[in-house]
């Protein structure tokens, strides 16, 4: 088969296949038509209907995240259309399913939103809170692996739960606001990340490196506190009690893990740590 190509303009292009001959394939059915199968008169019509449909959605995917829903809304569509148009394609080539996937996966989200009032500021916060915590629930596991200490290995697992629980109460806010979850990255929770990853890398006792991690997941909360308590303000001045509500309650269990944190550095790992090493 041919492959697809995003074109700047245009938005989407198919680059036919060549046979041994050099004979190129008619669009989408030159695989039945090699058996012996003699095309129908009408599936031009479907390959064109169908590439309509493909173009439709590569103009959307480019659009701004206003967009954005819409244009998720459509990759369903695609695959139900071209299904029910071109089935014998459906089952043979995923190439406009891939397409969507890939265009809706990669789309850069729009950094040009402008912030005119208190709503507009509250969800670009939680836009940011969204993102630092998708993140972190990526590092937590890394964290566990690492920790030495039973305790903090287990609280690094306990918050890894939190933290999956704290991006669906933000998806049901966003629900609740009408407004899509996509924003920038979170470069913050990406730097905290990024400086903390080092202490894995570090050739340290054991107790050093609990010490290591704890100081650099107790960055993380302190930096997710001050977001869920600006945001927290937004909501409450918005008039947005249930929001608010919702946001408080991630907000003491991120400070509830950071107490814990705390615990286990003063009456354990610290003290550990402070011991000379012992050398064989």
């Amino acid at each position: 088969m041919g492959t697809w190509n995003q074109e700047p303009c245009s938005g989407l292009s198919y680059q036919p296949q060549k046979d041994a001959k050099g004979t190129e394939e008619k669009g989408i059915f030159f695989q039945e038509r090699k058996q012996g199968n003699r095309p129908h008169a009408h599936e031009h019509f479907q390959r064109e209907t169908l590439l309509s449909l493909l173009r439709l959605f590569a103009a959307n995917s480019n659009r701004s995240s206003r967009s954005s829903v819409q244009s998720a809304s459509l990759i369903p569509l695609m695959h139900a259309a071209s299904c029910m148009i071109a089935p014998r394609a459906c089952e043979k080539n995923r190439a406009f399913e891939c397409y969507a996937s890939a265009a809706e996966e990669h789309r850069e989200p729009a950094s040009d939103m402008k912030l005119e009032n208190l709503h507009d500021v509250l969800v670009h916060e939680l836009r940011d809170l969204y993102s630092a915590e998708k993140q972190l629930t990526k590092a937590l596991p890394k964290m566990a692996k690492a920790a030495s200490n039973p305790d903090l290995a287990a609280g690094f697992e306990k918050h890894l739960e939190q933290t999956e629980e704290h991006v669906n109460r933000l998806e049901s806010i966003f629900k609740e606001l009408e407004v899509s979850s996509r924003g920038e990255k979170c470069k913050g929770m990406e730097g905290l990340l990024k400086e903390g990853s080092k202490v894995l890398e570090e050739d340290a006792p054991e107790a050093v490196t609990d010490a290591l991690l704890i100081s650099a997941a107790q960055r993380v909360e302190h930096y997710e506190i001050a977001g869920y308590g600006s945001a927290i303000s937004f909501a409450e001045l918005l008039g947005q009690g249930k929001i608010a509500k919702i946001l408080r309650e991630t907000l003491d269990e991120e400070k509830a893990t950071d107490k814990k944190l705390t615990e286990i550095a003063e009456t354990a790992v610290n003290l550990e740590a402070e011991a000379p090493a012992t050398t064989a």
